[in-house]
């Protein structure tokens, strides 16, 4: 999995541990970007590493000391 390009919902929720529901959601809302072919939607493996370094940096930033 690590060596395709686009991923189905199904394999991000693999990857991240995340729900259908919550994916969707992401999808939905624009957080998580996408491509769409028809009815088929799929994420670049990109867009989700890019995703996940933004939560990481987000977590990183919430528990630093004011």
């Amino acid at each position: 999995m690590a060596d395709r390009v686009l991923l189905t919902v199904k394999d991000v929720q693999e990857l991240t541990q995340l729900g259908r529901t919550t994916v969707y959601a992401l999808i939905r809302t624009g957080e998580l970007p996408t491509v769409r072919f028809g009815r088929l939607i799929r994420v670049r493996r990109e867009a989700l590493d890019t995703w996940l370094a933004k939560m990481e940096e987000s977590e990183r930033l919430l528990s630093l000391p004011f």
